[in-house]
């Protein structure tokens, strides 16, 4: 989904126009509080972040999913899984509900450093966890 209205596409058509992007200073700076072009710019940086959040949000119920799907109902386990395929600590304690320490005991204890430590986001890895699963066959259930 586009979060980029005509009014952004005016917004910064107007600012390319006159200059703005051609210098390397933050528009915060460059233009007054108060301008409309301003305004829409960083409406369009907020309706992009919450994209990302709501993305990554489903994302995340996606790999639950697929997980309670394929009986894979220890934390730890589970864990180990999505930390092999690459997801941060944070986004997997998440996901688990793995407390910390008990990540830490268990979970970094077997992935060593330097294997699936990449840290995706848990939409990237959403795909790596159903090709785990489910060895490689697309399914649109999860």
């Amino acid at each position: 989904m586009s979060h980029w209205t005509k009014r952004s596409d005016k917004a910064t058509a107007s600012l390319r126009e006159e200059g703005y992007f051609e210098g390397k200073q933050p528009l915060e700076k460059l233009l007054p509080p108060d301008d409309w072009r301003l305004k829409e710019i960083q409406k369009y940086r907020e309706r992009s972040v919450i994209s990302e959040e709501l993305a990554n949000m489903r994302a995340k119920a996606q790999i639950r999913k697929l997980l309670d799907k394929h009986g894979i109902t220890s934390p730890v386990s589970a864990s180990i899984l999505l930390r092999k395929c690459g997801m941060a600590e944070g986004d997997i304690r998440q996901i688990t509900g793995i407390k910390r320490s008990a990540f830490f005991a268990n979970v970094t204890r077997v992935v060593r450093r330097g294997h699936g430590t990449a840290s995706l986001l848990p939409k990237e890895a959403v795909a790596i966890v159903r090709y785990k699963l489910e060895g490689g066959k697309h399914s649109e259930e999860a």
